[in-house]
């Protein structure tokens, strides 16, 4: 049961083959630089966020748990990154096959930088109370973003 495709239909598909193949190839170079930036800059902000997360959050944002606790619950925040990066992969896939991959890492690229300064200007725990435990965790939208 195949389907007969009008003439028009047909030169237009082969239009559209012969735009693929003609445009200019991408260096096998530029692809690996690019991957690399991309990849340096998600692990940098990664390791920013876990050194924060094993030196400042308990402190910070957990002074009511004893110190143990409160290790791990801000890696818990930290994990949380690492959990939900195949969302973030999978919403971010489609969206970098529709609009391009360039312009998804911008996106990315920002969401992650604004939600690290995000987390940065939550108010401790001594000045909001509990509060700042959902605040630090929901304030980084990143862990989606970084499934790239």
């Amino acid at each position: 049961m195949t389907k007969s495709l009008s003439k028009t239909q047909r030169s237009s598909d082969a239009h559209v083959r012969s735009d693929i193949q003609d445009a200019p190839p991408t260096s096998m170079k530029r692809v690996a630089l690019a991957s690399y930036v991309g990849s340096a800059i998600e692990y940098y902000d990664f390791y920013i966020y876990g050194t924060a997360a094993a030196l400042v959050f308990p402190k910070v944002f957990f002074p009511h748990l004893g110190t143990s606790m409160a290790t791990v619950a801000s890696m818990a925040t930290f994990a949380a990154a690492f959990f939900s990066r195949p969302v973030g992969a999978a919403f971010f896939g489609h969206f970098g096959d529709r609009l391009g991959r360039k312009t998804t890492l911008i996106a990315t690229l920002l969401i992650m930088g604004l939600s690290t300064l995000a987390v940065g200007l939550v108010p401790g725990a001594v000045t909001i109370g509990l509060a700042v435990t959902s605040m630090a965790t929901c304030s980084k939208p990143r862990v989606v973003s970084s499934g790239d």
